[in-house]
C-alpha cells in the first residue's frame, strides 16, 4: 500500500456546549492513505467510540464523489467506552484523470436522528507534501 500519511498535531475531545463529551466520536487514523495512483486502492481507517453509559448499534456510509468505496464493517454493534475500526477502501479507476481531488465522508448513525461525520480530503497522484 502506498501513500501519504496523515498526522494529527493535536487532540482534544469533541464536547458539546454544556461541557460534556459527545456520545460518540469518530476520528480518521494516523496511518490512514490519502492519495493513491489511477488503478489503485488505498486504505482510511476510522476509529469510532462510544462515549455512552450502554451500548449502541452503529451503520457506516462513506460517500465520494469521484470513488467508489466499500465499507466494513457496514454496522457493528460497540459496548459503553469501546473504540472500534472502521475500513473504508477507496478504489480509483484506471481513467481517473491524475490530480482528481475529493472530499470522502464517513458517517457513523447510531439512532434515529444521531450521527457524526468525518471527511478526509483525497488526491489522485503523486504524494502531497
Amino acid at each position: 500500500m502506498v501513500g501519504l500519511t496523515f498526522q494529527r498535531v493535536s487532540y482534544l475531545p469533541q464536547q458539546t456546549t454544556a461541557g460534556t463529551v459527545n456520545p460518540m466520536e469518530l476520528e480518521l487514523a494516523t496511518n490512514s492513505t490519502l492519495y493513491a495512483r489511477p488503478g489503485q486502492t488505498a486504505q482510511l481507517i476510522f476509529t469510532v467510540t462510544n462515549n455512552q453509559e450502554q451500548g449502541s448499534y452503529i451503520d457506516f456510509r462513506c460517500s465520494s464523489q469521484h470513488f467508489s468505496i466499500n465499507v466494513q464493517p457496514q454496522s457493528l454493534q460497540i459496548a459503553a467506552h469501546q473504540t472500534m475500526y472502521v475500513l473504508a477502501t477507496v478504489t480509483v479507476s484506471q481513467n481517473t484523470p491524475q490530480d482528481t481531488e475529493d472530499v470522502i465522508t464517513m458517517t457513523a448513525i447510531y439512532g434515529p436522528n444521531s450521527g457524526i461525520s468525518k471527511t478526509a480530503y483525497f488526491t489522485v497522484g503523486q504524494e502531497v507534501r
